[in-house]
């Protein structure tokens, strides 16, 4: 039965809104929203939210403030936002937009601001048309006020972009992003950090479509924009030498992956820590390619390491499930089969107790499952397994997206060894009808 690794982590367009414009001057609400502010940037995002909530407080409910509320607002929901708390920060976004609009009527460059984050929000949230629409509204307004070339454009066409990618329309996403990367590079500078960001982002995008040696070229002029303008540890400078390898590993590059793992890894150890999230996704990617090089033992070591990590930083399981799927896959060509079946009963485990919702690394979890199973005899619970991985994957993708066939196929030899064979053959005929017949 087929065994896979999981992919590496988040690497699909990581585009988020702007920033907010914060307060800046003195007195009260004026020294908490600088003291959120500083906050923000040092990711220290619970004690951002008190400040902010005390400058909500402070500026009370009257029309003279209602600017300043506004703003507060705004910036309260950039902090929510950042947490996970979407529905949260969708409310103070959506307060935020309407005192705006109140004030400063609907085509100030402000209210634009408002409904891209807004949007960005929405698009989190999975409400893909809605969001559509606020990024149109915003990059209207932006289009109107300040004309076609100006930097502010870059943030409504990289968000619709994002949406456009999650939707399926690639080649739409192109060209938005190529739009805004040459705003940016026109207006600011090809080394610019936004222009970097922008020509990352679009480096994303070029890998999440399957053009490897376009994002690789895209990736490796960021990286020396990065490296000569912010510096060799700068957190995006990593980010950018992390997104790189990922790209390596699908060229077949997987040692010189290895190498750009490896100085990212003392990087983020030095600056985030042993056990933060980031240092662990790093100690995860490392794994996959040393697994891909066949060194079985340091990629059970440093995907050990990635899962401990994740524990200790109490990472969300959607964010711990790639290194638990990696770690079993690896103790499974190891021939360690029971370890890999606690490995993932304690992922399945923590998904039962959780919110999870239905994806493909959760379809292989199951399927995972299922497949140590059958390795070990136990026919019966890997059926079972392997049914659910199914339906989880329909769930995800539907019922006649190609991408269910390898686990049509597993369930389809489980069905088999149970003597269950018309179920089997009905499963076979599904195969055959995705095109995936041998």
């Amino acid at each position: 039965m087929r065994r896979w690794l999981a992919p590496l982590g988040l690497a699909l367009l990581l585009i988020s809104a702007s920033a907010p414009a914060l307060a800046a001057a003195d007195g009260g609400w004026d020294a908490l929203m600088n003291r959120g502010a500083a906050a923000v940037e040092q990711s220290r995002l619970a004690e951002a939210e008190q400040r902010f909530r005390e400058a909500l407080k402070l500026v009370g409910e009257g029309p003279a403030g209602a600017l300043r509320r506004a703003t507060t607002l705004n910036n309260l929901g950039y902090v929510l936002h950042r947490m996970g708390r979407l529905a949260e920060a969708e409310e103070l976004y959506a307060q935020a937009l309407a005192l705006r609009q109140e004030q400063l009527g609907p085509e100030h460059p402000e209210v634009a601001q408002s409904l891209s984050n807004l949007a960005e929000v929405k698009r989190a949230r999975g409400l893909l048309d809605e969001a559509e629409k606020l990024y149109r509204r915003a990059l209207a307004i932006r289009e109107k006020v300040l004309g076609p070339d100006h930097p502010d454009l870059a943030q409504p066409l990289s968000g619709l972009a994002v949406l456009y990618a999650a939707s399926g329309r690639g080649e739409e996403a192109r060209e938005l992003l190529q739009r805004a990367v040459r705003i940016l590079s026109a207006a600011l500078g090809d080394d610019h950090p936004r222009t970097l960001e922008a020509r990352s982002n679009l480096a994303s995008l070029e890998y999440s479509l399957g053009r490897f040696t376009e994002a690789e070229t895209l990736y490796r002029a960021v990286l020396a924009g990065q490296q000569a303008t912010l510096g060799e540890d700068a957190p995006e400078t990593v980010a950018t030498l992390v997104n790189l390898a990922e790209v390596l590993r699908s060229l077949g590059k997987s040692e010189e992956a290895v190498a750009l793992l490896e100085k990212a890894l003392e990087l983020r150890r030095t600056r985030l820590g042993p056990n933060h999230p980031e240092t662990a996704r790093v100690l995860n990617d490392l794994g996959v390619n040393l697994h891909a090089l066949g060194r079985e033992e340091e990629a059970r070591e440093k995907l050990e390491q990635a899962v401990a990590a994740y524990e200790a930083a109490e990472a969300p399981l959607a964010r711990r499930l790639p290194a638990y799927l990696n770690l079993a896959a690896v103790l499974g060509s190891l021939g360690r089969q029971e370890e890999a079946l606690r490995v993932l009963e304690k992922a399945a485990s923590l998904s039962e107790a959780g919110e999870t919702q239905a994806n493909g690394e959760l379809a292989r979890l199951w399927n995972d499952l299922g497949v140590v199973e059958y390795a070990l005899g136990r026919y019966r619970e890997s059926g079972e397994k392997l049914e659910r991985a199914v339906r989880v994957a329909e769930a995800a993708w539907g019922a006649k997206d190609p991408r269910l066939v390898p686990y049509l196929r597993n369930y389809a030899t489980v069905l088999s060894a149970l003597a269950r064979d018309e179920e089997a053959r009905e499963v076979t005929r599904r195969i055959e009808e995705l095109g995936g017949g041998s």
